[in-house]
């Protein structure tokens, strides 16, 4: 990694992979494919009520970001997951569009930080 001054995200990502560039920005080409395409069946499963939809995108955005480095992001998004196995309904639980709407705006933060490494490796 040259002497760059990179942000506490980038640095967190950077860490993940130990100096292996190429791998790094394999996994963030990969990511900023993958977590938009995700953002968007998530966002669909929770307006058509699906809770099995929302809890698969959830899911998979948990795996998706903690293997990124973004162990407190994945933690936040697991949290959503639990609550969703307590209920049949998305409408069931107070504030949930707010929590999804905070987590969606989390995600897209880190895929903008992504895209930020991925420009400069």
């Amino acid at each position: 990694m040259e002497n760059m001054d990179y942000s506490p995200e980038v640095k967190l990502f950077m860490n993940v992979f130990q100096g292996d560039l190429d791998s790094a920005k394999e996994v963030a080409i990969v990511f900023c494919q993958y977590i938009p395409k995700l953002l968007v069946l998530a966002k669909n499963a929770y307006q058509k009520n699906d809770v099995v939809g929302l809890k698969d995108c959830l899911h998979k955005l948990k795996g998706s970001i903690g293997y990124a480095g973004f162990i407190i992001e994945a933690k936040k998004i697991e949290l959503l997951e639990k609550k969703l196995n307590t209920t049949t309904s998305t409408l069931e639980i107070n504030d949930f569009n707010n929590i999804i709407r905070q987590n969606f705006l989390l995600v897209e933060m880190i895929n903008l930080e992504i895209l930020s490494i991925r420009n400069t490796i």
